[in-house]
């Protein structure tokens, strides 16, 4: 069962919803931070069963086909979008229902920090134990989604489709990666002018290059924060046309002009280059050497 739910009364005026559609939209608001995502032709959803709700919203309806008209009733408000697969109710929220939590000036109305408080300050708070735990996780297993690919203790956060279509293509590690450092990273360069697309590409390059090298998996893969943050390692892979080739009768599959065997194959990766982008000696982006002053 949800233990808290945090309802915007002035957006729920606004936008004409009675208490039932309120007190689901403030459940469905929070989805994208625990709810597996689901990639369809439109885009990502997330997976969300009538069963679900009452599970979770005991308050609002015991009856799953009530839950699904409600569901009906936010899509006709316009804040959220429906779709399905096999068994299953997929939802997400529209660029309307994004708006739910922020104030005028475009911040989050309610942020999950709103600066430091003292010590003393959280024990009066909670009062040695919390009845009402601010973690926002519900109890079905089946449903939950952790917010890494590898380990992390990132609090519950809403991300955009575009990005937790970058996550979907990201390569998973092994060890700490922190899904909310990466949205982070992800906002700043979105805000720097970079296409959502490109860093998504990117992502799917990376996962490629990783596969061949057979790193997926293990800490050799970047975390996402690093891979997007300044440093701009997401440009390397981006730029990068290393590609796998099925081995030939020898093992190696033939070259074409200008391309040459990355320097890891004797390892066993089979994967190509070209000199208009590599280095031939060390397998390096010539855009990463030059950004470094190795050539």
């Amino acid at each position: 069962m949800q233990f808290t739910i945090t309802i915007n009364q002035v957006k729920a005026l606004q936008w004409g919803l009675n208490a039932q559609q309120t007190l689901l939209f403030a459940f469905v608001y929070e989805c994208p931070s625990w709810a597996k995502p689901i990639k369809v032709d439109s885009g990502i959803y997330y997976a969300l069963s009538k069963a679900k709700i009452v599970e979770e919203l005991p308050l609002l309806t015991d009856k799953p086909d009530t839950a699904y008209r409600l569901l009906r009733q936010l899509e006709a408000a316009g804040v959220i979008e429906l779709s399905h697969t096999t068994g299953i109710t997929l939802v997400r929220l529209t660029d309307k229902g994004r708006t739910w939590n922020r104030g005028v000036d475009g911040s989050e109305k309610y942020p999950s920090k709103v600066g430091k408080i003292s010590e003393e300050g959280r024990k009066n708070i909670r009062g040695g134990s919390e009845k009402s735990p601010t973690n926002q996780d519900t109890s079905n297993q089946d449903t939950n989604q952790k917010d890494t690919l590898g380990s992390s203790g990132d609090a519950p956060f809403a991300y955009s489709a575009e990005f937790d279509e970058f996550w979907l293509s990201y390569p998973k590690r092994a060890g700490g990666n922190s899904k909310k450092g990466a949205f982070k990273a992800w906002n700043a360069r979105i805000r720097s002018g970079v296409p959502a697309q490109d860093l998504i590409q990117a992502a799917k390059r990376y996962a490629e290059q990783m596969q061949a090298k057979g790193n997926v998996g293990t800490a050799y893969v970047k975390q996402a924060q690093t891979f997007l943050g300044p440093d701009e390692h997401w440009r390397e892979a981006l730029s990068s046309n290393i590609r796998q080739f099925p081995a030939g009768k020898n093992g190696r599959p033939p070259l074409g002009d200008g391309e040459f065997y990355h320097p890891d194959w004797e390892s066993g990766t089979k994967i190509v280059c070209h000199v208009s982008t590599h280095d031939p000696d060390t397998g390096y982006t010539l855009e990463y050497m030059r950004k470094r002053g190795l050539i």
